[in-house]
């Protein structure tokens, strides 16, 4: 296929050593499906966009790009996901051209963020045709990162998050939620510019399972508020308590909080580091965090070193 093709080359790969295949997944359309055992760390894809513009004014810049790609590079951005005009009623207003609102909506239901440190300013978005078949899941298994050799932090890498079997759906989290735990509820909000309702196995809880996992995710997001309003009045030593509480939490539900972790584990060490706690004492937990964070790519080890300057300098 060309997605197959295209990714071969894109990750310098022969094909027999791309590790998953492309596959109609029921009740998803296409899905990304593991052709043999990946471990965390693992690089699934790296990729370039398709289409490639500034974040804002979007709208304005996506079809003229789409236009001045090859014949190629058009057929993949129309082989993408279309939620249909329902999702985007605002887009007939703005053109009559059904091939300008097709690649319209699909590129507002497939872009992601190029970065989203403020400080490197790159407010651009873009359109990657691997990713874009990675569906979604409240348990990812799979993470995406810019590559820190590329300064203008369009190179998407994909990477494993944790141990994947053969023939398993390779899924990633959409869910951006105002909320760092959100519950189910407020994960079906936040996912509703995709137009689905979560199926996968933690919104597929039900009885005493679902009920704890929510009263899980609702202590987790009542200790982080609570770390962040006790060390700002002064009380650090309950605050670095909360964030202990919290990150005990956390590993209940390990599967599906695997990318929190690393940051969990870094505020214990900076909150221990105000305390004048000896590093000694929390180094295993900083050196997991290193451990993770370069198991999923350079935007967890940009935060981990970021983080980790801020605490040598308290």
């Amino acid at each position: 296929s060309l997605l197959q093709e295209t990714v071969a080359v894109q990750v310098t790969m022969a094909e027999d050593q791309v590790p998953f295949k492309l596959v109609d997944i029921p009740g998803k359309g296409q899905g990304l499906v593991a052709n043999r055992k990946l471990h965390p760390g693992t690089i699934i894809c790296t990729e370039k966009p398709l289409i490639m513009v500034n974040t804002v004014g979007a709208v304005n810049e996506v079809y003229p790009v789409f236009q001045s790609l090859n014949e190629d590079k058009k057929e993949a951005v129309l082989s993408l996901f279309d939620p249909g005009d329902e999702l985007y009623p605002m887009l007939r207003l703005l053109t009559k051209d059904e091939i300008e609102r097709t690649v319209l909506r699909i590129f507002q239901t497939n872009c992601i963020d190029l970065c989203s440190h403020q400080e490197m300013n790159i407010n651009k978005s873009g359109l990657y045709q691997t990713i874009s078949k990675i569906n979604h899941s409240c348990s990812p298994n799979v993470v995406w990162t810019w590559v820190k050799e590329d300064s203008s932090k369009s190179t998407k890498q994909v990477r494993v998050c944790r141990d994947i079997q053969m023939g398993e759906e390779i899924v990633a989290s959409y869910c951006l939620s105002n909320e760092q735990f959100p519950t189910k509820d407020q994960r079906k909000t936040a996912l509703k510019k995709w137009g689905f309702t979560c199926t996968c196995q933690v919104c597929s809880l039900t009885g005493e399972e679902l009920r704890r996992n929510e009263d899980a995710r609702v202590q987790m997001q009542q200790m982080h508020e609570m770390v962040a309003v006790l060390a700002a009045s002064g009380n650090v030593a309950q605050a670095l308590e909360s964030a202990k509480k919290k990150l005990k939490i956390m590993k209940t539900i390990k599967q599906e909080m695997l990318l929190e972790i690393p940051a969990a584990l870094l505020e214990c060490c900076e909150l221990a580091a105000h305390l004048r706690i000896p590093a000694s004492k929390t180094e295993e937990m900083k050196n997991k965090a290193g451990e993770m964070a370069a198991q999923f790519g350079d935007v967890h080890l940009y935060n981990y070193d970021k983080k980790c300057k801020k605490i040598a300098r308290i």
